[in-house]
């Protein structure tokens, strides 16, 4: 995604929801998501099969 939509898209997220709930707290709780989203997929990457693939040394700890 592009930088303009990301950071539209937290902003209308958050006010949805509050919106929805009427609780800040709800709110702010929806921002929380955005990276554990971001990091389920991430930590699904084989990062040594892809840093090998792409000829580079694997570090020795990740």
């Amino acid at each position: 995604m592009s930088d303009r939509r990301t950071s539209r898209l937290g902003p209308l997220v958050s006010g949805l929801t509050y919106r929805l709930t009427g609780d800040h707290r709800h709110a702010i709780l929806s921002l929380v998501l955005f990276p554990a989203l971001g990091f389920a997929p991430l930590s699904r990457v084989p990062v040594r099969r892809a840093t090998a693939a792409v000829g580079n040394v694997a570090p020795g700890r990740i």
